[in-house]
């Protein structure tokens, strides 16, 4: 009878991922008009950080429609630090952070404060164009920016003939804006431009033509000096015909 070692039974578990722990010590602070930088330290578990889940609600201070909500998800994890980018300028945020890996999304964490983004200089206006026209005034109107980044405080136009430019500027907090430029020349094409402005100056410029009308007088001299260069042509060629018959017959006089 032999004796010894017979074949080994074996068993195999599979340990189940658990849900990341929510981060500790997360920090945000605003960089500029358009971008937070977050940091925060990583509680590691059975199975490591996969991504990432921020929540970012706004309040944007200069807007009838304040508030936005964004959603990023499968934001790779990255030692404990991130840099948002595109944020809205002007607007208070409430950011969330929150870990997930297979076992799915872990304990949310927010910030202890809120953030605040710093002002730009709006977007262009909309709208621009003329809406009437003398031989010495344009009327011109325009919207506000749909990005004023911003409280908005006045607006500057300006408006040129050959490279010379003109400038005013308005202060108006209705929504539809207009303005009169006169003491215009007649018959001439002006580039207009509108800037919109705020605490962080003039954003870029909405542009469009405008022509005045041409005078009156100019219309009647238009016609009339033709007319009258063609009277004096036919009087000088009429003086000029007599002038010279009268020759002819002195001539023909001294002959004989």
């Amino acid at each position: 009878m032999k004796i010894g070692i017979g074949s080994a039974a074996s068993l195999s578990a599979k340990i189940q991922a658990e849900k990341p722990n929510a981060v500790t010590r997360l920090r945000c602070n605003a960089d500029g008009p358009h971008s937070a930088e977050l940091t925060w330290n990583v509680n590691h578990t059975t199975c490591r950080i996969k991504y990432y889940t921020i929540s970012l609600n706004g309040n944007i201070l200069w807007s009838e429609t304040s508030n936005t909500l964004v959603n990023e998800t499968n934001i790779p994890p990255n030692g404990g630090s991130l840099t948002l980018t595109d944020l809205i300028a002007d607007t208070i945020y409430n950011i969330t952070l929150q870990p997930g890996n297979d076992a799915g999304l872990g304990e949310a964490k927010s910030c202890p404060q809120q953030i605040q983004t710093d002002p730009d200089v709006p977007g262009k206006p909309v709208g621009l164009n003329v809406t009437d026209r003398t031989k010495s005034k344009l009327e011109i109107k325009w919207l506000a920016p749909e990005m004023r980044n911003g409280i908005l405080t006045s607006f500057k136009i300006t408006w040129g003939d050959n490279g010379e430019d003109s400038v005013d500027a308005v202060n108006d907090t209705s929504y539809v804006y207009s303005y009169s430029i006169e003491d215009l020349d007649d018959d001439k094409i002006y580039g207009i431009k509108v800037y919109a402005g705020n605490v962080k100056g003039f954003g870029p410029a909405a542009s469009e033509d405008g022509e005045t009308e041409k005078s009156h007088l100019g219309a009647i001299l238009g016609t009339v000096i033709p007319v009258i260069v063609i009277i004096i042509a036919v009087a000088l060629g009429v003086w000029y015909n007599k002038s010279h018959k009268k020759k002819k017959k002195n001539t023909s006089n001294s002959d004989d």
